[in-house]
């Protein structure tokens, strides 16, 4: 599925949970033309490939979230859970 077709189903099921290896976070719905997640995280890498620990549950727009590969989240989601 593309990034388009999968941020498509996002923006059609507010509260789904989105599953990628090793990371589960709630998709809240769009803000400002952004795809916000609620997600817990325990580090993070800044753009300048400097890692930082925190130990937090966070809202994050989905554009900005990236695996420590690169992948962006989007592209990293394998599965979508919504309830009814």
């Amino acid at each position: 599925m593309s990034t388009a077709d999968k941020t498509a189903a996002f923006e059609a099921a507010p509260g789904a949970v989105l599953v990628m290896s090793g990371h589960v976070m709630l998709y809240e719905g769009v803000s400002d033309g952004r795809h916000m997640v609620l997600h817990a995280n325990t580090f993070y890498v800044d753009s300048g490939g400097v890692t930082h620990e925190v130990q937090k549950v966070a809202e994050a727009a989905l554009e900005d979230l990236h695996r420590t590969n690169g992948t962006g989240f989007t592209e990293a989601v394998q599965l979508m859970v919504c309830y009814p």
